[in-house]
């Protein structure tokens, strides 16, 4: 188990200035000269690697600054964190290809770490620079919502996907039992569901004023959480907004 001391220490080390010859400065060099993914002419040479380096030092700061904020560690060292790996991602999207099936992943990671680390402002911007949608899962939408502080969309988001009878327990055993979905569909579709509850409850308590309902919410994103505490992502959809 990583102690407090081992966290604090990972996340000074990953993310350093100097970590993997520069990687930060390197990916930030690069989201500023180039233009929609292509390099100008006479441009420097970046390793072939950089876009699996970024993400690779963005999901592993994440992950550990959720785990030192867990387990009760410096809020200046797991804010860092959050914000180096904010910085990562960015860097990733930034003027980045608009074909590239992870851009609206890692535009939402890094939008959940700038918030995270108490930068709502560079949060909302990073997000709402983001023309594309596709390739969002629901529950990544809805963090979209609340990141714009979009209330309405995500009531909308929440309401069709509790009320479609495709997400429901009953056609999801179906489903299962006739294997024509993988379980670990059926478990992301579970979770998604529980998160969707999670922010119905929230918005109600928003509405009544009745705060048992926000502990209700509060309740269902650590369900949501414990089901995926392995995926530093879902993580951020799960805890981070616990």
């Amino acid at each position: 188990m990583e102690t407090i001391e081992d966290l604090t220490s990972f996340l000074q080390t990953a993310g350093g200035e100097g970590t993997r010859g520069r990687l930060q400065a390197r990916g930030e060099a690069r989201a500023l000269i180039r233009q929609d993914g292509v390099l100008p002419e006479g441009a420097p040479v970046f390793s072939a690697s950089i876009d699996t380096d970024l993400a690779e030092v963005g999901l592993s700061l994440l992950r550990g600054s959720l785990a030192l904020r867990e387990a009760g560690g410096e809020p200046a060292a797991w804010r860092v964190g959050f914000l180096r790996a904010g910085n990562a991602f960015e860097a990733l999207v930034q003027n980045g290809a608009p074909g590239d099936v992870a851009r609206g992943f890692n535009r939402v990671m890094g939008a959940a770490a700038y918030h995270l680390a108490g930068y709502s402002a560079l949060s909302f911007s990073l997000m709402s620079q983001g023309g594309e949608v596709a390739n969002q899962a629901p529950a990544e939408q809805a963090i979209v919502s609340l990141i714009l502080r979009d209330l309405n969309a995500l009531a909308r988001q929440s309401r069709t996907w509790l009320l479609d009878p495709t997400n429901g327990d009953a056609e999801l055993s179906r489903r299962l039992e006739a294997e024509e979905i993988d379980p670990d569909d059926v478990v992301a579709t579970v979770v998604t569901t529980t998160i969707y509850r999670a922010f119905a409850f929230f918005q109600f308590a928003l509405q009544t004023g009745e705060a048992p309902l926000v502990e209700e919410a509060r309740t269902l994103l650590q369900l949501a959480w414990i089901s995926t505490e392995r995926n530093p992502a879902n993580n951020a959809f799960a805890k981070g907004f616990i």
